[in-house]
């Protein structure tokens, strides 16, 4: 960017910017979507390691990315409810204890 360009962007410039630097159009997002990404993340980042919240809406993102407006707010509605509701022993604590951790030194 230039010198006389500001260090903070709203959303909507920040995305033409991103967008631009992609070569590709800025995406259309509805207020219902803009809301429901909002709720991935945050499920996201509670439910997991608070890293999880970028990678999943990337991860979401490209799955969705071809479909209508519509059809992605349903898809994510249906994502974020069923994150919302899902129990807790399905969480990444619960199968901790079956993962190898950081420290193991290979096979045992």
């Amino acid at each position: 960017m230039s010198e006389s360009a500001p260090d903070h962007l709203a959303l909507g410039p920040w995305l033409a910017v991103v967008a631009e630097a992609l070569g590709v159009a800025t995406p259309q997002l509805t207020r219902d979507e803009h809301a429901l990404i909002l709720d991935l993340a945050r499920i996201a980042a509670h439910r997991s390691e608070r890293i999880a919240a970028p990678i999943t809406a990337f991860l979401v993102g490209t799955v969705l990315a071809g479909l209508s407006g519509e059809e992605r707010a349903s898809r994510l509605r249906s994502l974020v409810a069923a994150l919302e509701t899902e129990p807790a022993d399905a969480s990444p604590d619960a199968s901790a204890a079956s993962t190898p951790s950081a420290s193991s030194t290979g096979p045992r």
